[in-house]
């Protein structure tokens, strides 16, 4: 099937489909993510502060944007980064060299000279790989969200490819099976993977593979490919449909009792 998906600039609760949307509009919106879900298995301070806290900018968060888009938008990704000159802006010359190139360039996001290196090592690596010739023709950050009849919730998740599968890429130190079966419980992959799923059948009425590829950021840079089985994302149904019922428990509780919580 050929997936349309109309692009929106706000999250409304009125939403049911996949949509395109910048990464702002979608953190920032309503509805619950698979984030959410996570952290209200820790308690309801750390849900609600999550949940109202803004998003903290970090060197890690702006490697992994920067990340997404070099491997899935590099025309967007050349257009919207660039790399700071080396020059000493301690001297007079070097101030000047700054200022002007800071003009000509203003507006758009600056990348050290070495992670514009990293990132196209990764980026070449992806592209290289055998299966990147299916996952090209699937298209990048792609949400799908509605309003589930059961709860009332607003759910909503954002694909970084979306098409005949449900793909998400991360970074690691090292992509062997074993390093990925720990991530997976240390990080809820899996409640994420059944997440995502069931979001997209209740959008879609397909249910559609989810694919974690893993790209190394050390040498050798390799690429792997991991679906998780059927007992991972059981556990993580059962993890994320646990993480509801508290959340819709917590919203029948008045302010002052939701703290004990």
């Amino acid at each position: 099937m050929i997936w349309t998906h109309p692009r929106v600039e706000t999250l409304t609760t009125d939403l049911k489909g996949t949509y395109r949307i910048d990464h702002a509009p979608y953190h920032d919106g309503p509805g619950l993510s698979s984030s959410d879900l996570k952290n209200a298995l820790i308690s309801y301070g750390y849900y609600s502060y999550k949940k109202e806290a803004d998003e903290e900018s970090t060197p890690a968060l702006e490697f992994g944007q920067a990340f997404h888009m070099a491997i899935l938008e590099p025309e967007l990704f050349a257009a919207r980064y660039v790399v700071a000159p080396d020059v000493d802006k301690r001297t007079t010359v070097g101030k000047a060299a700054w200022a002007e190139w800071s003009k000509a360039n203003e507006g758009k996001e600056v990348i050290s000279a070495k992670n514009s290196e990293l990132l196209k090592i990764l980026s070449e690596n992806v592209h290289a790989h055998p299966r990147w010739d299916v996952l090209k023709n699937l298209q990048p950050e792609i949400m799908a969200c509605h309003t589930c009849p059961e709860t009332g919730l607003f759910l909503k998740c954002k694909s970084d490819l979306f098409g005949a599968a449900i793909v998400d890429f991360k970074t690691a130190i090292c992509a062997a099976p074993w390093e990925f079966n720990k991530a997976v419980t240390r990080y809820g992959y899996h409640i994420s993977s059944a997440f995502y799923q069931d979001v997209v059948r209740a959008v879609t009425g397909e249910t559609m593979p989810f694919v974690h590829v893993v790209v190394e950021k050390k040498p050798p840079y390799g690429v792997a490919f991991y679906t998780l089985n059927d007992d991972y994302l059981a556990e993580g149904r059962k993890l994320y449909r646990a993480a509801i019922k508290r959340i819709l428990r917590w919203n029948a509780l008045p302010d002052e009792k939701k703290a004990l919580h």
